[in-house]
């Protein structure tokens, strides 16, 4: 809804603009005492060519009606928004439904035209300083009930520098120095942006549930690979452990301070073989001069014949602090 440049004498209070009325939304137009908010409130309501349901910052009634009489007008004429009866006892105007309005507070007048102006069908609703004169527990209420307004799907415009009441608004405009500037979105656009955005967040939501899921697998995986990797460790480890005390005991058990020494001779098979090789080559055994020859070797301590299990002759000699099997 486009306005136009409001002045005050040769004063400039607000200049042309545009503010955006949506059905079922609550737009909220701020500023300081002074700023020009009535004074738009008056304009738009004046350019407005449709009906209109307005609460006015000083409400004005009809003189000789009491308060059931002026709340049953609205209704009557253009038909019923919200239910009376829960909005009177909702406002705490039960009790007063039968006095005169000259007879009203000041707070219980506010709270009539609030009523008054919510309880009748119109196509838009303009609200300018709801909450002035009254307790801050009404600020609640008037919230609540405004919103049951939102879901009828009605477009309200709503002037006030009450902060609570700002927290129920979905767009939010300020006026400042002569300008009026849009600010941010409130609770119902972001419901909306989340709504539109709610498949994605849920595509997201079950992508991150599955690589959730899978990495519980993975990890289970990874633990049984790696309890796997270090019994594996353990088991080799004690197996080369028992394996190396084997072969020590082993070693232990075929260890001497002997060894046997033979010519080196082609294999003889048989006793032919042995005469034949001793005719040939003269004798095979070891001479006196080898003999001699082995003693005077270092660590050798002495020298006897000794066979070994084939019946070779051969010579056992046994050593001095060596270790050596033969």
């Amino acid at each position: 809804m486009k306005f136009n440049e409001i002045m005050y004498g040769d004063h400039v209070v607000l200049k042309a603009g545009e503010i955006e009325l949506v059905p079922g939304k609550v737009t909220c137009v701020t500023g300081e005492s002074g700023s020009g908010k009535t004074s738009l409130f008056r304009e738009l309501l004046r350019n407005c060519r449709c009906h209109v349901s307005i609460d006015a910052q000083e409400p004005e009634f009809l003189d000789g009606l009491t308060l059931n009489e002026h709340l049953c007008l609205g209704p009557e004429l253009w038909g019923a928004c919200l239910p009376m009866d829960m909005l009177v006892e909702r406002l705490g105007l039960a009790k007063l439904r039968d006095k005169p309005m000259a007879s009203l507070s000041g707070g219980e007048r506010k709270r009539a035209a609030f009523c008054a102006c919510i309880g009748t069908d119109a196509d838009m609703y303009f609200l300018d300083e709801p909450t002035a004169s009254q307790n801050m527990e009404y600020a609640a209420i008037y919230i609540e009930l405004l919103d049951s307004l939102r879901k009828r799907n009605k477009p309200i415009l709503l002037f006030t520098h009450d902060k609570e009441m700002m927290g129920c608004a979905d767009l939010s405009y300020e006026i400042k120095d002569g300008t009026m500037e849009a600010k941010q979105l409130f609770k119902s656009d972001t419901s909306e942006i989340q709504s539109s955005a709610l498949p994605n967040i849920k595509i997201l939501q079950k992508t991150f549930s599955l690589l959730k899921e899978r990495q519980k697998g993975y990890m289970k995986a990874m633990s049984f690979m790696l309890t796997l990797s270090i019994l594996l460790v353990c088991f080799f480890n004690t197996y080369s452990t028992i394996v190396a005390k084997a072969q020590k005991k082993t070693m232990d058990s075929v260890q001497s301070d002997e060894i046997v020494v033979f010519k080196t001779e082609p294999r003889l098979d048989d006793d032919y073989d042995i005469l034949r090789y001793n005719k040939l080559t003269g004798n095979p055994w070891f001479t006196d001069e080898e003999i001699e020859e082995i003693t005077a070797i270092p660590h050798v301590k002495e020298v006897q014949w000794r066979y070994d299990s084939e019946g070779l002759l051969g010579l056992g000699v046994a050593l001095h602090d060596i270790t050596v099997e033969g």
